[in-house]
């Protein structure tokens, strides 16, 4: 936002930021015949602004403009909206740290057999989840979108009665083999 000012006029023009809760300050810049509104947070209040807690400020702008040569002063008033933005800044919330889960050695192939659920706070991109195993199964595979962990090759019961699987974030998978 800017105010114009016609060549010759002697005039100062200054923002205010009425109601900021100490978060945002307001500066002029001149740039030409402009006088534009900068927004700034103060640099004290860093970390203070955060998207999870307060998505979006009202701010109500005042400008001022001083004749310099007759004194007199002109104001108006405007609302400006300043929308956070997201940073990927929390980790995704699973809902159980372990899951155990029973599986019958004769189960067809691809059969889902397990989800693993997560929910992350953060917003659009950042709120996106991917799974994966930390180590590499020819027996089991995860859905990297929708968290299904699926049978890939047929379980022995006698070779291995049970299996341990570990996701990139931790969270472990115990399936025991059922005749």
């Amino acid at each position: 936002m800017g105010i114009y000012i016609p060549e010759g006029q002697n005039v100062r023009i200054t923002y205010q930021i009425e109601n900021s809760d100490e978060l945002f300050k307001a500066e002029d810049y001149v740039l030409g015949d402009f006088v534009f509104l900068l927004v700034r947070s103060y640099s004290s209040s860093y970390g203070r602004l955060n998207r999870e807690l307060h998505s979006m400020y009202r701010l109500k702008v005042k400008a001022s403009a001083v004749d310099k040569d007759g004194g007199a002063t002109y104001e108006t008033t405007t609302d400006l909206i300043v929308f956070i933005t997201d940073l990927n800044d929390l980790q995704p919330l699973f809902d159980y740290r372990v899951y155990n889960v029973s599986v019958k050695e004769d189960t067809p192939l691809h059969t889902s057999i397990a989800r693993v659920t997560a929910f992350d706070g953060d917003e659009g991109i950042n709120a996106e989840i991917y799974y994966s195993l930390t180590e590499k199964t020819n027996i089991f595979s995860v859905h990297p979108t929708s968290g299904i962990v699926s049978l890939t090759r047929h379980l022995n019961y006698h070779k291995k009665k049970t299996w341990k699987l570990s996701l990139t974030n931790g969270f472990l998978f115990y399936f025991k083999i059922g005749r």
